[in-house]
């Protein structure tokens, strides 16, 4: 790695601040390997972002540490530069489902060693309105788990936090009514949750055991893997949407299939989660794959 520069973005407050106690083995790491080191501690929400937006150009590769979001910001930052720059994760977040896709250690200091000796491999980014998701975007039920959750909750209970807060959710459950432009298709109407995926599992559920009708669920073939659960009318419904969801069953209620691009219009402003962050509460949204991002694995 002689000569190479490398900016290395940490997010002190990530999962239970113990990262802080692995950052000089970590840069340690990387200076041996002949990493040229330039450091930067996330001060805000968004900071990612907008350094690798300001200063990315002078870097032949980006290294974040930190969550899922933490990732979210700074793939946003990279997808944004002139000239592309490889990037690569070391997770220390709660849940880290990414990094479960590319068998990424959740051990800091040998997720580092790993990125010394790794090489790129290209992966696919999802695209919503403009802003790049690393593997879901969703809306509906429970999608505004992850930013309700208390951090300080996050940090001491971990996964435990979540379900706690799902509990707390389900007599709150709404629906919203859509209109859904796909692969030639419109359909419409009212659903309880969607998303938007580009990942083989999401909160510990295989993809390929939700999604049972692709069987060719990919991270880097330009396609996305979508899914709609209408509303149901009556308790036999829902118990209709969890054995689809849970067992091999299927179901008209609930709607799986891959695109390279979807719109959606909403009959109000709907939330959207963007890898476990808030993003936003727009009443139309567009989809598109952002290909050949630079990922060291």
């Amino acid at each position: 790695m002689e000569n190479q520069k490398l900016l290395f973005i940490v997010n002190p407050h990530a999962g239970n601040n113990r990262i802080r106690l692995k950052v000089l083995q970590i840069l340690d790491n990387f200076v041996k390997s002949g990493y040229d080191v330039t450091f930067y501690s996330t001060q805000k929400k968004g900071d990612a972002t907008e350094i690798i937006e300001k200063r990315g150009a002078e870097f032949d590769t980006v290294i974040c540490c930190g969550g899922d979001g933490t990732l979210n910001e700074s793939l946003n930052g990279v997808i944004k530069l002139d000239s592309p720059i490889k990037i690569g994760y070391i997770p220390c977040g709660t849940t880290n489902d990414f990094a479960f896709n590319y068998k990424l250690p959740t051990n800091n200091v040998k997720a580092s060693e790993q990125l010394c000796r790794g090489v790129p491999t290209p992966i696919d980014v999802g695209i919503l309105n403009g802003r790049a998701f690393s593997y879901v975007a969703a809306f509906g039920a429970f999608t505004d788990i992850p930013y309700q959750t208390p951090q300080q909750s996050k940090a001491v209970f971990g996964k435990l936090a979540y379900y706690t807060e799902v509990v707390k959710s389900i007599p709150k459950l709404s629906s919203v009514h859509a209109s859904i432009c796909c692969n030639g298709e419109t359909f419409e109407d009212d659903f309880l949750y969607g998303m938007i995926s580009n990942s083989l599992h999401i909160g510990g559920f295989k993809m390929s055991s939700i999604m049972k009708n692709i069987t060719d669920i990919s991270l880097n073939d330009g396609k996305l893997e979508a899914m709609f659960v209408s509303k149901p009318k009556n308790p036999a419904e829902f118990q209709e949407i969890l054995n689809t969801l849970l067992f091999s069953h299927s179901s008209p209620l609930v709607r799986t299939f891959q695109t390279d691009n979807l719109s959606i219009s909403f009959s109000e402003p709907t939330s959207w989660t963007l890898d476990g962050e808030f993003g936003g509460n727009p009443t139309e949204v567009s989809f598109s794959v952002h290909s050949g991002v630079s990922l060291i694995v």
